[in-house]
């Protein structure tokens, strides 16, 4: 997995360095739900602890993308400059540079879109390239123990559902991660956001856990009661789980259910 430096964004400040992991599995975890919400595990060697979370830089829609360039009418090769200078052809800064999500208003002009404000506007490409912000990153919860899966990141992720008003229906980082990045490219750019308030303390070990996480709010939980497995902690662990319906949206049932067959954990659901 490589590393670089990237800048920090002005959202939040985070260790700057940037691993770039593969993605090595993903698949559906509520098939015939009304929601999209995925199970992903990515290939990457960070000294995370239970309860930290990551980072994610996501890459635009490449439609949404096309339909820009089409817009401006203007080579994609065309060298641009992101806010530290770095040189970029036009379509990788927009692709992977530009937050097209939140657009000045000094570009839409009183327009209701930024197609139609490039289409109204044609502004010059490093003119235009030079008003959009930085892309900022996502943050997601490991859903993981580096004691039961070493090597590995886990997530928990749904497609999240943009207003009508927006210029692309879903969530650039969660459509990015659970529909665009492909298998076993190590092309994801991710760093680490520890927590330093919410993780389990030595002395939990010997102590009830209670755990409160309805919908993708599970993740960190379930890393939880895997590390507390692989520690072979016997304290009792209570789960309280909720979300829309039982039969598509019970995430990681089956994991639940041997657990409570082992007599480590009781459940707590809530369906509605």
């Amino acid at each position: 997995m490589s590393t670089e430096t990237l800048p920090l964004t002005p959202e939040k400040k985070h260790s700057s360095q940037v691993f770039f992991a593969a993605l090595k599995e993903r698949f559906r975890l509520n098939p015939g739900s009304d929601k999209e919400t995925y199970h992903l595990v990515l290939e990457a060697d960070l000294p995370y602890k239970v309860g930290d979370s990551i980072g994610v830089y996501p890459e635009n829609d490449p439609h949404y993308v096309e339909k820009i360039l089409a817009t401006l009418n203007t080579s994609r090769k065309h060298l641009v400059q992101d806010r530290e200078g770095n040189p970029h052809t036009l379509e990788t800064f927009l692709q992977k540079k530009a937050n097209l999500n939140r657009i000045s208003k000094k570009i839409l002009q009183h327009k209701s879109s930024l197609l139609e404000a490039l289409s109204h506007g044609n502004p010059e490409p490093s003119s235009f390239c030079a008003h959009l912000s930085p892309i900022p990153p996502r943050y997601y919860s490991i859903a993981s123990s580096p004691r039961h899966s070493p090597h590995e990141i886990h997530l928990t992720i749904s497609v999240a559902e943009n207003p009508v008003e927006a210029p692309f229906p879903f969530g650039t980082c969660s459509h990015y991660l659970c529909h665009q990045a492909p298998l076993g490219d190590p092309s994801i750019p991710i760093f680490l956001q520890p927590s330093p308030y919410f993780f389990l303390p030595d002395e939990a070990s010997s102590k009830p856990l209670i755990m409160i996480g309805p919908g993708t709010g599970i993740a960190p939980f379930r890393g939880f009661l895997q590390e507390r497995a692989a520690s072979k902690t016997s304290s009792p662990n209570w789960l309280f789980f909720g979300e829309r319906c039982q039969k598509t949206d019970f995430y990681y049932q089956n994991e639940w259910e041997s657990l409570q067959t082992a007599g480590l954990l009781e459940v707590t659901c809530a369906f509605s």
